[in-house]
């Protein structure tokens, strides 16, 4: 580093160089002055911007304050019929191609937005390490860093999307890299007498049947055909009380929920998140037995 004292560094997440050179301009008109202390620099700071990647690479030494950022490209704000069409033909969707982003950010601007995750410093994350060297994510001190990183940005994300749209970035990838769950798969091995490598690939193919991959456009569809499905016999409106729901919206955002559901017909479920999804918060996920994986519904609940 060139100078010993405190100083940032931006760890980027980005798609593509154009998407990360865009941060980069954000960040030097002055956007680094969001969320870095008055400690680490009261006077634009030596920074540094650096992609995050599958892991960063992190200074040795000094007083660093880390700073996570990505760009979030929001929703168009139709809604109805003629808001689905826009999205699908103009890209609602949480990663738009580099086409797409081109598109949004010479015609529709608005919709992207750069957003910062909380910060810390680099010694106060080695110590969480050394104490968990691998709490969740990848075992190195790099990938360690990288899933905090991301997990800011998700928070982050979500304030911007509001909470009815949520799409986690943590693929299976960063749960087999964990020691605690190899080590679990090694056990398993031992026990049925397989290869780690074939223990492994099923537990994978596991995962990947059953790690949802929401998007924005898939989850209005879904609730556009749940709604039709319960006007189709019954009576459109749900009585709710406004009270459990500012209760509950309190609850979701300061801790996970688990719902547990009557489940006396197949309009409960429907009914419940059409509840969640009409008060702006996400609608649970839900597993689902091996008689819903027929073509077409398994593809568009596990997007949904």
């Amino acid at each position: 580093m060139a100078e010993a004292g405190p100083h940032v560094v931006f760890l980027i997440d980005a798609r593509d160089r154009r998407e990360a050179g865009w941060l980069q301009d954000w960040l030097d008109e002055g956007a680094w002055r969001q969320g870095v202390p008055p400690e680490a620099g009261e006077t634009p700071p030596v920074w540094q911007a650096r992609r995050l990647g599958r892991e960063p690479v992190l200074p040795d030494e000094g007083a660093v304050w880390l700073v996570p950022v990505r760009m979030v490209w929001l929703p168009s704000d139709r809604r109805g019929v003629g808001g689905l069409w826009e999205d699908l033909t103009h890209g609602r969707v949480i990663a738009p191609g580099p086409l797409r982003r081109l598109w949004i950010r010479r015609y529709r601007p608005h919709r992207m937005r750069p957003v910062m995750g909380e910060g810390a410093w680099l010694e106060s994350l080695r110590e969480a390490y050394d104490a968990h060297p691998s709490p969740f994510g990848r075992g190195t001190f790099g990938g360690f860093v990288r899933t905090r990183a991301q997990l800011a940005l998700e928070i982050a994300e979500r304030m911007q999307r509001g909470p009815r749209y949520r799409f986690p970035r943590l693929l299976p990838a960063d749960l087999f890299a964990g020691r605690h769950y190899a080590q679990r798969l090694e056990e398993i091995a031992g026990e049925t007498d397989e290869t780690a490598a074939a223990v492994h690939d099923r537990a994978r193919r596991y995962m990947d049947e059953m790690a949802a991959s929401q998007t924005p456009f898939m989850l209005d569809l879904i609730i556009a055909l749940y709604r039709a499905g319960v006007r189709a016999r019954h009576d459109g409106g749900i009585v709710v009380d406004p009270e459990q729901i500012d209760r509950l919206a309190r609850r979701l955002r300061g801790e996970p929920v688990i719902f547990v559901i009557s489940h006396k017909s197949m309009l409960d479920t429907v009914a419940f998140s059409l509840m969640l999804y009409d008060a702006g918060l996400p609608i649970p996920l839900t597993f689902g037995g091996i008689n819903l994986r027929t073509p077409g519904v398994g593809w568009l609940a596990k997007r949904a």
